[in-house]
Order: structure tokens, then sequence, then C-alpha cells
């Protein structure tokens, strides 16, 4: 069975015809299939904006746009979940910030070991070695103000070898999609059932 190609954020019409679809798929190789509608606590993302101040007060605004890939609708669909994470949480955070490898337990011991103030401050992490939410739980503990997870090219992207559709590494400006809820700790969404 194919799943359509075209975006469908949970929650949407799209997911919505999504599902209908895969019902009648089901129901098409004898398997009986059911819809049910509960309610789910989900986020999306309204304003995003990532800026760099200088000391002087200088700031850069960065894009936060993904661009588009060759002959894949998705990447130009209007109606494509912009790059955010679920669960994250609102807020407007200026202040310094501290790079922290990977944003494991580890990393953040290390850095108050070593006398680096981390209260207040905002984690600059990588993806991979843990969870998203792991990253952002343990920079919580240390009272960091936000954190910001990127993308290693040297990890999976376009550094490594030739990129999506061509390859398997990432392009250089995609972004992950995710959540940062505490998984481990707690599966699934907050208020699904079972």
């Amino acid at each position: 069975m194919l799943l359509p190609v075209s975006p469908h954020t949970c929650g949407t019409e799209q997911d919505y015809e999504t599902a209908l679809y895969t019902a009648r798929q089901w129901e098409s190789y004898g398997i009986e299939a059911e819809i049910v509608e509960y309610y789910t606590l989900l986020s999306y993302p309204v304003h995003r904006r990532l800026a760099i101040v200088s000391p002087e007060k200088n700031i850069q605004v960065l894009n936060l746009t993904e661009g588009s890939v060759i002959n894949d609708s998705c990447t130009t669909d209007p109606t494509a979940l912009s790059p955010f994470l679920a669960y994250s949480a609102t807020g407007n955070v200026t202040a310094s910030v501290v790079y922290a490898n990977f944003g494991t337990q580890q990393d953040f011991e290390w850095l108050a070991s070593h006398n680096v103030t981390l209260k207040g401050k905002i984690a600059l992490v990588r993806y991979g070695a843990n969870m998203r939410g792991l990253k952002v739980m343990a920079a919580e503990k240390y009272g960091m103000a936000g954190v910001l997870i990127y993308s290693d090219p040297n990890e999976d992207g376009f550094t490594r070898g030739p990129v999506y559709p061509e390859g398997s590494y990432r392009p250089e400006n995609s972004f992950q999609r995710g959540s940062v809820n505490y998984i481990p700790l707690y599966s699934g969404d907050p208020m699904t059932p079972g």
C-alpha cells in the first residue's frame, strides 16, 4: 500500500484524508478498519524567528525556510509543516549561547565542572547521541533558558556525500522535524489513551 505523498500534518484535513484513504485500502484487503476520533495535545508553529544579536546590538535574522528539492512536491507544498519541534515552549529569549556538544547529561556535567555558566543561557546542541527531549530536559536541569538543536552536516549531511534525492544524505538547507517530548519517560502524545 502506498500512502499519499502530500503533506499531512497531524490534525489537519490532509491528515484526515490520509486516514480515510488508509482505512479504504485496508478494507479492500479484507481487513476491518475503523476511524476513531480522539483529542490530542498538538502544537503548531505560528511565528518563528531566530536572530543573532551582537554585543553592539546588531541583529542578523536567520533564514528558517527549508529549501525545495527537485522532483519532490512536498518541499514546495504551501500546506507542508514549517520546521519546528513539537511540544517546544513558546517564548522570546535573548541570551548568550553555550555550545553543549550533543546535549547529553554528561556534556552539561562537563561544562558545569569546568565552571561554564549555564543558567539563563541558550544551549546550542547537535542532533545525535540522545533524543531531542532528553537534550531539553538536561538543559532545563541546569537552568538554561533555551535550546537550539542543529543537524551537523559532518554527521548526516551534504559534506558526507550525495544528498537526497540522488543520495541518502541531508541537503544543506533542510531541517529535521519531530518532538522534544520526553519520549523515553512518557511515550506518545500526552493525551492519547493507552
